[in-house]
């Protein structure tokens, strides 16, 4: 988009749009973290993006530190909205001294998907309940987050603000911890099909609490694990 002013001769001269881009804050975050990844850092996490469902070792070979970001961002595993996959990787590859630079730059911005560890334990009168998600997290957004959240205290039957999100961590897919009120954490082992379905559009897999964990699909396998 450009606006006019006239020129000498009454002929209108366009003026370029000078105002940034809407992902310049996400551009100028990639090129802060990618002057933090040194060349050995780079080719261990093209080649955790090889393989089936990746990308092909020809293209990546190619590419320096910006420009396989930016394939990231084209791609779409990584947005705005959802560093995880960016995150996850430099977690992989053992730069979590880089995590502080996405805290940081998801402070700025509350709808920013990132990874964080819950605490070791609990608040007092709380318990951990663990939602392993499945799929591709680079789908998975803030909003399906908030929207988990939601239906999760909606099925334990106390107020949302009882209900907190504690982490989110990389595993096969995807862990997020929520924080309940221990009193209710049976509702979850006691859930219908009903209530099963409803956590089924968040891509919940399994759900872990304490040493209890429910398969969202399937017949009780052990004493202490449980498929739905």
């Amino acid at each position: 988009m450009t606006t006019q002013e006239s020129t000498d001769e009454g002929r209108p001269k366009e003026i370029p749009n000078l105002r940034p881009p809407d992902d310049w804050e996400l551009n100028a975050f990639l090129v802060e973290v990618s002057n933090m990844v040194e060349e050995e850092d780079l080719e261990r996490m093209k080649l955790l993006c090889t393989g089936k469902g990746g990308f092909g070792r020809g293209v990546l070979e190619k590419l320096d530190n910006l420009k396989f970001f930016d394939l990231l961002r084209q791609s779409e595993r990584i947005t705005k909205h959802n560093l995880i996959f960016l995150q996850a990787l430099l977690w992989s590859i053992g730069r979590i001294d880089i995590h502080k630079k996405f805290v940081e730059f998801s402070r700025s911005n509350e709808d920013i998907l990132h990874i964080f560890a819950p605490k070791e334990a609990p608040e007092n009168g709380y318990k951990y309940v663990k939602f392993h998600i499945g799929g591709d997290t680079g789908n998975y957004s803030s909003q399906l987050l908030r929207d988990m959240r939601t239906n999760v205290a909606r099925l334990l039957r106390v107020p949302e603000r009882f209900v907190f999100v504690s982490g989110i961590e990389p595993s096969s897919s995807l862990l997020i911890t929520l924080m309940v009120p221990e009193d209710v954490v049976y509702i979850i082992l006691e859930m219908t099909e009903k209530e099963m379905s409803e956590l089924l559009q968040y891509h919940v897999i399994d759900i872990t609490v304490e040493d209890k964990v429910i398969r969202m699909r399937g017949k009780l396998i052990s004493q202490n694990s449980y498929e739905v």
